[in-house]
């Protein structure tokens, strides 16, 4: 056999034997389940969907009847949280409130709380920030959904509270689901951990509406994200 032949089957034997480093990469439970299999090695950016958003409460008692309730109220979420490499205890991201879409049923109350409690004018009128997850979990199977805990920021009317709380996170056909709830000391003179000192924001808002607030603020999160790829800073 002539010397090129031989070379050439010696190329095409070695050909024959390699395999791309990429195609095992893309065959990773933990990427290819949150973020799909055109995002491989890359962040995954989750944006916030138009249902998402955050309803809270705050307990009332009304005048000299001592009548007890609570105003409950809604604020729309926007925002993004940002997967590194796709790995659900990689995350990090921050989600706006639009403070001016406050929903409680009553307008004039409305006004009060956008004006006195979130402080609208402020930057950063009611914002959560997620710092990190905490948990092992790397990756949820499409239609399931896993507990871990997240530790961040709120900010609410140039405010600030450390917080770690619970959620739930869960995936189903590229909609990304993180729900959890925290109970919140909201008249805490020297704030600490799910604490926030809200209590002179709270009075002006007490005289004027003639009620008296309690010391919990009870926040519910429901964010719903959908999946966009963007390439590894």
């Amino acid at each position: 056999m002539k010397p090129f032949l031989i070379s050439l089957l010696v190329v095409l034997s070695a050909c024959k034997q390699y395999h791309p480093t990429a195609a095992v990469a893309s065959s990773t439970k933990n990427i290819a389940t949150l973020a799909g299999s055109e995002c491989k090695n890359q962040n995954v950016v989750y944006v916030t969907q138009a249902a998402s958003a955050v309803s809270w409460t705050l307990e009332q008692v009304k005048g000299r009847s001592n009548e007890k309730s609570s105003i409950t109220a809604k604020n729309p979420a926007n925002g993004k949280i940002v997967l590194g490499k796709g790995l659900l205890n990689q995350v990090s991201g921050v989600i706006q409130f639009s403070a001016l879409a406050t929903s409680s049923g009553d307008p004039v109350r409305d006004r009060l709380l956008q004006e006195f409690l979130f402080d609208s004018s402020h930057a950063a009128a009611f914002r959560f920030t997620i710092e990190k997850m905490i948990g092992e979990t790397s990756a949820v199977a499409n239609g399931a959904s896993v507990d871990m805990r997240v530790a961040g920021t709120l900010e609410l009317g140039g405010r600030k509270s450390a917080i770690i709380m619970p959620v739930k996170l869960s995936e189903k056909d590229g909609i990304f689901v993180y729900s959890g709830a925290i109970l919140l000391n909201a008249r805490e003179s020297r704030p600490s951990l799910n604490a926030i000192d809200l209590d002179d924001k709270l009075k002006l808002i007490e005289s004027t509406l003639g009620v008296t607030f309690g010391k919990t603020l009870s926040l519910d999160f429901n964010f719903q994200f959908k999946n966009d790829c963007i390439a590894k800073s």
